[in-house]
């Protein structure tokens, strides 16, 4: 009986030796290491890397990286029990970053994906940044007892705290980042990009949906990582118009 449990005591005290090496790292705001794994969704590419310390999962914006590649990222957002749909697989712990650096001095090299609304190819982005900028979108009329996209960017302070109703196109959509599905809408209020919002959800909407969205407005959002937003709707519900 004894003999039968060495490796089980032998398997937990060494993921607990990995948690503390991991847990120290991630205290030093970074972890750098040798890449020993590697796979790709359509919008993330995931690192398995193993460092001096330990080793970590980390996920960014997708880009060119093989096994054998040095690289560095920032701890600043951690996901515990990260369950990707896509890839089939819970990870204890992975990091999302807007950047993991190549430590031989080279760029990473972003790659190439179709843009979701159709026509070219577009450079992917980070599932927070802004998606303004790209295909214009119609003006779309706020719903009734709601307001423009505009009107609330141009002025959060007036309205933090506050629940609001806005309408729009879905222009962009990640799902389950930071337990959260988020999602950018457009309704063509303004001609210099100042119509866009970005919304965190439970609900789920698909690129080039027109949604109305009511939730808690909410100031100077920051999430490290250099992901920071003067206004945002959180905790929003999600329906058909």
């Amino acid at each position: 009986m004894r003999r039968s449990l060495l490796p089980a005591l032998r398997s937990a005290l060494s993921l607990g030796l990995l948690a503390l090496a991991v847990t120290a790292l991630a205290a030093s705001g970074e972890i750098a290491g040798k890449v020993v794994e590697t796979m790709n969704t359509d919008s993330y590419t995931y690192v398995h890397v193993k460092g001096a310390g330990g080793e970590a999962w980390a996920a960014a914006p997708r880009f060119e990286v093989k096994v054998g590649d040095e690289v560095a990222f920032s701890t600043a957002m951690p996901m515990k029990d990260f369950k990707s749909e896509t890839l089939k697989r819970t990870f204890d712990v992975v990091y999302f970053t807007g950047e993991i650096r190549k430590l031989d001095g080279s760029a990473p090299a972003p790659s190439q994906m179709a843009n979701p609304q159709g026509g070219a190819a577009a450079t992917p982005r980070s599932p927070h940044t802004s998606a303004a900028g790209g295909e214009a979108v119609k003006a779309i009329a706020p719903p009734k007892g709601g307001m423009a996209i505009a009107s609330l960017v141009s002025a959060p302070g007036d309205f933090a705290g506050k629940r609001v109703t806005v309408k729009g196109k879905v222009v962009k959509f990640n799902a389950n980042i930071m337990g959260k599905n988020w999602l950018h809408l457009r309704d063509g209020s303004a001609s210099n990009g100042a119509d866009d919002i970005c919304i965190t959800s439970a609900d789920v909407a698909k690129v080039g949906d027109v949604v109305v969205a009511t939730g808690v407005v909410s100031t100077n959002k920051d999430f490290g990582s250099g992901y920071r937003y003067d206004v945002m709707i959180e905790e929003a519900s999600i329906a058909a118009p």
